[in-house]
């Protein structure tokens, strides 16, 4: 039987809703593709993938490990092919959740797919054959804060960034609230764009935070540039940053969009991460003060979550996925 890539979605979350076994070799993996197949930790889940090209989004990997799935990582693999129980195969050109290849969400939703689902005792078993020897290619299973899963996080992000950032479009002829789109389909957004919170900054670091932002606008030339200071790892995308006060205050400050590293630099005592100051992002209207209000809120309560002591407190990140938890949870934002 041929069928589509949501044919096959449809047709793999029912199998794997009865099943016990469930081993797959597709190349790349997306942001809640958990979730989309229906998966459980009291399943036996073996899964080959590539984690090398940035095409497989590694913190979805990471939440297969944590559930319990068997995962494998084999760099030449772009096959898409695996075994449900032992009488329902499938080999195709889908991958999982949103194909991989640093896209996410709706940024693939015109793609098309095909694919063959496969009945039969004897072709299923010489597809599971086929995953088995891609799995023994692979080596040792993966394991939470494996090299490999540190690496591949690396490749996701400058995949994610050569991709020039570019944001859903508004739905209708007008532009849409920011808040009001990202609570509809965080997975369009996810690590394209997120909040910000970190501590106000001490005067002694402030000091040298002043003098190396002189040195970077004179290096680099532009007016608009913005610094964050320490933050290493810090990924790319638009970010919306948020100033937590020792008493509880806030103050939202604005956007910036940072598309690359290649500026980035350190002095003797700190490293800098250098962004662009925007005015808004992309296909949306400005960011409204009710949306800031909603922002400094969700910044203040994963902030709290985070740090009990203010003095031990750094700089956090809130994706797309938490910020959305937290505005439908409290109400939408218009």
């Amino acid at each position: 039987k041929i069928i589509d890539g949501t044919g096959l979605l449809k047709s793999l979350r029912k199998r794997i809703r009865k099943a016990d076994t469930v081993h797959l070799a597709v190349a790349f993996w997306g942001d809640g593709a958990i979730k989309r197949l229906g998966l459980s930790e009291s399943q036996d889940i073996e899964i080959v993938c590539n984690l090398a090209m940035g095409g497989t989004n590694p913190y979805e990997i990471e939440k297969l490990l944590q559930m319990g799935a068997k995962v494998f990582a084999l760099d030449t693999l772009h096959a898409k092919a695996g075994v449900v129980g032992n009488e329902w195969g499938f080999i195709g050109s889908s991958n999982i959740s949103a194909n991989g290849l640093g896209y996410e969400g709706q940024e693939v939703s015109g793609w098309h797919e095909l694919n063959t689902v496969f009945t039969s005792k004897r072709a299923v078993k010489k597809i599971g054959s086929q995953v088995e020897g891609f799995r023994s290619k692979s080596g040792k299973p993966l394991t939470l804060g494996d090299s490999i899963l540190k690496h591949s996080k690396e490749a996701w992000k400058k995949r994610r960034a050569n991709r020039s950032l570019q944001m859903p479009q508004s739905k209708g002829t007008s532009k849409r609230r920011f808040l009001e789109a990202l609570s509809d389909d965080p997975s369009a957004f996810q690590e394209m764009v997120r909040v910000l919170a970190y501590p106000r900054i001490s005067e002694k670091d402030l000091a040298d935070f002043e003098v190396a932002e002189k040195q970077a606008h004179r290096s680099i030339g532009d007016d608009n540039l913005e610094l964050y200071q320490d933050w290493d790892g810090l990924g790319y995308g638009y970010m919306l940053n948020v100033e937590i006060g020792p008493k509880n205050g806030s103050a939202y400050e604005g956007i910036n969009l940072r598309e690359s590293d290649s500026f980035d630099f350190e002095d003797d005592n700190h490293s800098y991460q250098v962004s662009a100051k925007i005015r808004a992002i992309p296909n949306f209207k400005v960011i409204s003060e009710t949306e800031k209000k909603t922002i400094k809120q969700a910044a203040k309560h994963f902030f709290k979550m985070k740090f009990s002591d203010y003095k031990q407190a750094e700089g956090i990140e809130i994706d797309a996925h938490k910020l959305s938890e937290y505005i439908n949870k409290k109400g939408r934002t218009r």
